[in-house]
């Protein structure tokens, strides 16, 4: 009997307060570091989207520009490039410039036009 009672009184050592704190704080431990490891996961798959994103976008440019340097290898091509960029006409073409009329381009009129010492007199 007293070999059984010895034996109850003695704990596992994997039973003790110091090793069970010990091992909440390593699941602890490992439970933060997977909510850190999730956050990460989520910004790098956020950064893949953008990545991803900014990808088409110069992918759409490329081929953009790709077929403007193919339209400028035709003659067609060559002769918008220099219409529109440098204002050149063919010959017997006119160009018209429009041109409108602000408030400071305006001409005054001589009744419009005080003389100076009239503006000082009544400082209208």
């Amino acid at each position: 009997m007293r070999n059984f009672q010895a034996k109850n009184k003695q704990i596992p050592f994997y039973y003790s307060k110091p090793f069970l704190i010990f091992l909440f704080l390593i699941v602890l431990f490992f439970f933060w570091q997977m909510f850190v490891f999730l956050k990460k996961a989520q910004m790098t798959h956020k950064n893949k989207k953008l990545a991803e994103d900014k990808y088409m976008e110069l992918m759409k440019k490329k081929e953009e520009l790709s077929n403007s340097v193919e339209a400028l290898h035709t003659a067609e091509g060559k002769e918008s490039f220099v219409r529109e960029n440098y204002g050149l006409v063919r010959e017997g073409e006119n160009i018209v410039i429009l041109v409108t009329e602000t408030k400071e381009d305006s001409v005054q009129t001589e009744g419009d036009v005080k003389s100076f010492f009239r503006n000082i007199i009544n400082k209208d």
